[in-house]
């Protein structure tokens, strides 16, 4: 089965699923805020995978300040690519972690 449909998982997140069952992020790789928010999301995830949305420390996090660093980051370095964690974002088979599925639907807009 080739098709592609949309479904929405049980952390929020849209992702596309093939006749394989394989799951890719459905926002594709080309959208440079995109890609910003999925790096955001892993940064954040892994400088504090005990807070959670909605949890005590959650509001009182910089959200918009990982974004604004990752969207630095998508700036090409000296030898014309991105530097540090955005690198890893332009893919557009990003598999999210759970932690950072539900901070990527959380960051501000």
């Amino acid at each position: 089965m080739s098709q592609t449909s949309a479904t929405i998982t049980s952390e929020g997140t849209g992702m596309a699923h093939d006749g394989a069952h394989q799951t890719r992020n459905s926002t594709g790789g080309d959208d440079s805020e995109a890609i910003a928010r999925r790096a955001a999301a892993a940064e954040f995830s892994h400088d504090h995978p005990d807070i959670r949305p909605g949890d005590a420390g959650w509001a009182t996090q910089d959200l918009a300040g990982y974004v604004a660093r990752a969207r630095e980051k998508l700036q090409p370095g000296p030898d014309g690519e991105p530097v540090g964690v955005a690198k890893r974002f332009m893919d557009a088979d990003w598999s999210p972690s759970e932690h950072e599925a539900a901070v990527h639907e959380a960051l501000p807009r």
